[in-house]
């Protein structure tokens, strides 16, 4: 099977639920990503039909809801975000595709010249991890959905509609996630491989020169491919950077009202388990989210550093590979392999911390303020 259709196969899982969605124009034809007119046509007829119905929601929840000045206040909030993300989405999609389809090739391209180096990637494992990664985040989700038409909608008596656009939200949410975690993966993926060379490299006693310079040509190899894993890193950080940036603020202000829900429901003369319920569910695949792409971010980033203190372990009097080694360094140093949300910060576990420090500092403040609108 050509390398083409491995790639495309490993990831058809993504692919098929960005185009479901919508959060693709991409399309498939003679082996090329192409932008397609009729996915970017239910784009726009999608944002369309979002917003009319985002805005009946938003008129529903002011004018006809009965609910206290803290829920309606919050909700209010959760409908005007989780809009701003779905068709910021949707823009992304629909502006981004050239750059998505270049990230896509670069990858291909890396993989051929990977297999032309005597290796290759392990397609069916990426494969069934991607369908592992979905089974567990539909899981969830279908729970999260589940819980709340139950509670909210049977039980409480609330608008159904609230709960529907909070449904496309969530779905919209994980599918692109998990797409910016199967690409650093992929990314992740192909590093793996190259330190597997290095250490070969290593673990080799032959010298270079009796061998017609193998290790030598063996670096060079390793050093050009880097450097096109490199190119493959800042394409991912120019495609996906501001949607990162989108994720993560909606994530942190939707966490911090789920807190907020959950100390005023305790706060109340009689304690409203329901909304506290419902918050704490809620917030799980949010929070969870956050982690997850943090986690592979920095496992990523620590491979690629990996690289460095291998080439450094290379002993050897060769001049050339000396000469190869120190240009191997300065293009580590020159162009680290890193995650961005846009250049706004790092993506790693030090952003998971501060995350958490800034919603607890919101959600003091919020408790503050908690009294008053529950006694109004």
């Amino acid at each position: 099977m050509h390398i083409f259709d491995k790639f495309v196969h490993s990831i058809s899982v993504v692919l098929l639920q960005n185009q479901l969605l919508g959060t693709t124009t991409l399309t498939i034809s003679n082996r090329k990503f192409q932008k397609s007119k009729p996915r970017t046509i239910f784009i726009l007829i999608a944002m369309s039909l979002f917003l009319v119905f985002a805005a009946l929601v938003f008129y529903q929840k002011i004018y006809l809801a009965n609910n206290t000045v803290l829920y309606k206040s919050t909700d209010v909030i959760l409908i005007i975000i989780n809009s701003i993300y779905v068709i910021a989405v949707w823009l992304h999609a629909l502006f981004n595709s050239d750059k998505f389809s270049h990230l896509l090739n670069a990858i291909i391209t890396f993989d051929r010249n990977l297999y032309q180096f005597g290796d290759g990637v392990d397609y069916t494992k990426q494969r069934k991890r991607d369908l592992l990664e979905s089974t567990i985040r539909y899981t969830v989700v279908v729970f999260t959905v589940v819980s709340f038409l139950v509670i909210r909608v049977y039980i409480c008596g609330e608008e159904l509609l609230f709960e529907l656009l909070r449904d496309v939200l969530l779905l919209i949410k994980s599918v692109t996630c998990h797409q910016a975690v199967q690409l650093v993966s992929i990314i992740k993926t192909r590093l793996e491989i190259l330190n597997k060379h290095l250490r070969e490299l290593l673990d080799s006693e032959d010298n270079p020169r009796r061998k017609n310079g193998r290790k030598f040509k063996t670096l060079c190899k390793i050093c050009d491919m880097h450097h096109h894993l490199i190119k493959i890193n800042k394409l991912f950080n120019k495609t996906f950077g501001m949607l990162l940036l989108v994720m993560f603020g909606l994530s942190f202000v939707t966490t911090v009202l789920c807190f907020f829900y959950i100390s005023a429901s305790v706060q109340t003369a009689e304690t409203d388990w329901q909304h506290g319920t419902l918050a704490i569910i809620l917030s799980i695949p949010f929070l969870g989210d956050v982690v997850y792409v943090c986690n592979v971010c920095y496992k990523t980033v620590e491979e690629a550093h990996l690289i460095g203190e291998l080439i450094h372990k290379i002993e050897t009097e060769d001049e050339d590979v000396i000469d190869e080694v120190e240009m191997f360094s300065l293009q580590i140093y020159n162009g680290p392999i890193e995650f961005s949300a846009a250049q706004f910060f790092a993506i790693d576990h030090t952003l998971i911390f501060s995350i958490i420090g800034g919603i607890t500092t919101y959600i003091i403040i919020l408790i503050q303020l908690s009294s008053t609108l529950l006694a109004k």
